[in-house]
């Protein structure tokens, strides 16, 4: 038998003892005791808790929170950085404010802004005593 031949069989069987014996260290490396996996489990639950915790306390910091505006902002002439200022208006609510106003025309009344898609009854009454129309 030549050499190449010989490094061939010894390719194939060293091949072939990896799958046999592949099995067998899965099965032991998983072979952990109940207690050992209760505690890997709880440790791993304990660590992702505080991850979360650790991201609600980023995105808190991240949301600019709403001042109450000095004196009353005038619905019809607010810019989208004013808008914002009252409770409950976000960039999203605030540009479809601005979007209504340029579509239909100026706010007539304060209770005209319920009109504006996402400004419910709940959004009103906070920011109605911030608001006016003329």
């Amino acid at each position: 038998m030549n050499a190449s031949r010989r490094i061939q069989i010894l390719i194939v069987v060293t091949i072939g003892l990896c799958f046999l014996l592949a099995p067998v260290s899965i099965v032991a490396a998983g072979s952990k005791s109940d207690s050992t996996k209760k505690k890997t489990t709880q440790k791993q639950l304990t660590v992702q808790k505080k991850k979360i915790k650790k991201q609600k306390k980023q995105v808190v910091k991240k949301t600019p929170k709403a001042t109450v505006p000095k004196g009353k902002i005038n619905i019809n002439k607010a810019s989208l950085d004013t808008l914002t200022q009252l409770k409950g208006i976000g960039p999203e609510k605030a540009k479809a404010i601005m979007a209504y106003r340029k579509k239909v025309g100026s706010f007539k009344k304060i209770e005209d802004l319920m009109q504006v898609k996402g400004i419910g009854e709940k959004t009103f009454k906070a920011i109605r005593p911030f608001i006016k129309v003329k």
